[in-house]
């Protein structure tokens, strides 16, 4: 074994591979291999990859393994990239499984395949995929299908298939009808480092007669991949079209704003807004995002000094405000109540901006139960006790199904005070809102 991995002089032809590329030929082909004899860290990263990628036994991985083997041997035999591209700097493993997740639409056989003089990973990659797949020329920007992370069946994938071998646009299964003609031919155009869906959204812009400018503003925003409610978006970008490229660094204020009306099936208004002229528009979508952030700023002061015009803030806004559930009890019974021993004061936390002002303020990680919230599995009290001229603050949380308690924690997830507890035995038997 070790004669095959790693006692073989550097550089010598094993077939028609170096010693390196002989190596992980043989991981493709699932046979043993040692990775202490690879001394090349790339390499040894590379065999690991391929190997996870062979071992799988599920009923759709086994069909792909052979596959893979074939692949990995044609690049390793014509190219040295296996040696020389780091795993984190190009994705060439997931690319080439999911060549293979296509291997019914392969028009040409990998071994027929020739490499290109340069020795660009891009480069090769793209001509592989060229050579597998492609009978009529696509645009550079199409390419950028075999790296969409996700399921190995793809909806971009699938129409680079069918362009590649003569469908046309119009052919495409979830292709919108409202994109035009005149779009469609402009896309052509758009820079290869964009998805398709972002390349579509550049053909229209161009078609509508905007400019690079607002071209960059829409495929930077967040709506560049909703293909679902494109009658809408093909009418506000004919409209920022219009208006000129001085309203172009808005664009993304108002598409954010109907991605969050979108989101709460809010078409209606949405209609109403895009018939607003231009300048009412802006101000309008102004004013929803500087509201929003001030409603945040309640919680998380912070907010108070960040700008809405940066789409990565929007971003998580928009985030911070969809992660809300409805209370567990009724706001009436969220008020003090009387003990023996003191005062209880009950408040429920229904967001994810209260949630990590609740792990602020008392220093543990309440921040992480928001998708447990979302879920409806637990909620969140902020419990604070009078008692003595003193106050102790603690964190509950509670079942929603049963309403028992789950967890109780005070500040640096200590544990309630021995006083703390006599007041809460009491409240709970008394109240009846929790189970003790």
């Amino acid at each position: 074994m070790n004669t095959v991995l790693g006692s073989q002089e550097p550089g010598r032809i094993v077939g028609n591979a170096t010693q390196a590329a002989w190596i992980i030929v043989q991981v493709a082909r699932r046979e043993r291999w040692v990775a202490r004899t690879v001394n090349n860290p790339i390499l040894r990263k590379q065999c690991r990859l391929v190997g996870r990628n062979l071992r799988g036994a599920e009923d759709w991985q086994r069909p792909m393994q052979p596959l893979l083997a074939r692949l990995v041997k044609v690049l390793a035999e014509q190219t040295r990239i296996w040696e020389k591209v780091p795993v984190w700097r190009h994705p060439i493993v997931p690319i080439l499984v999911r060549m293979c997740a296509y291997e019914t639409h392969w028009i040409r056989a990998p071994e027929e395949w020739q490499a290109p003089q340069q020795e660009d990973v891009k480069t090769i990659m793209r001509s592989l995929v060229a050579h597998l797949f492609v009978r009529y020329p696509v645009a550079d920007f199409l390419y950028h299908a075999w790296q969409v992370r996700g399921d190995l069946r793809w909806r971009e994938r699938d129409w680079f298939v069918q362009l590649a071998q003569g469908a046309s646009w119009r052919d495409l299964q979830g292709l919108p009808r409202t994109i035009s003609r005149r779009a469609l031919h402009e896309c052509a155009r758009a820079p290869e480092d964009l998805s398709i869906a972002q390349g579509l959204r550049w053909g229209q812009v161009l078609a509508s007669g905007g400019g690079p400018r607002l071209a960059r503003e829409v495929v930077r925003s967040r709506m560049a991949h909703d293909m679902t409610h494109d009658a809408w978006w093909s009418r506000l970008i004919q409209k920022f079209a219009a208006a000129g490229e001085t309203s172009a660094r808005s664009y993304g204020l108002v598409a954010d704003l109907f991605v969050e009306m979108f989101h709460q099936e809010q078409q209606g208004p949405v209609e109403r807004l895009l018939a607003l002229p231009m300048k009412e528009l802006i101000a309008h979508a102004w004013k929803y995002w500087r509201d929003a952030a001030a409603a945040l700023s309640v919680h998380l002061p912070e907010w108070q000094q960040r700008s809405v015009t940066h789409p990565e803030c929007r971003q998580q806004l928009s985030s911070l405000m969809r992660q809300c559930w409805h209370p567990m009890i009724p706001r009436s019974l969220q008020r003090s109540y009387p003990v023996r021993m003191g005062v209880i004061s009950l408040r429920e936390l229904t967001s994810a901006a209260e949630l990590i002002a609740e792990g602020r303020e008392m220093r543990h990680c309440v921040a992480r139960y928001a998708s447990v919230c979302l879920r409806k599995g637990s909620s969140i009290f902020s419990l604070i006790i009078h008692r003595a001229g003193e106050e102790e603050r603690l964190t509950v949380e509670v079942c929603r199904e049963t309403r028992k308690v789950k967890e109780i924690k005070g500040r640096w997830n200590r544990q309630p005070s021995p006083q703390a507890w006599t007041c809460l035995e009491q409240w709970t038997y008394e109240s009846g809102c929790f189970v003790a």
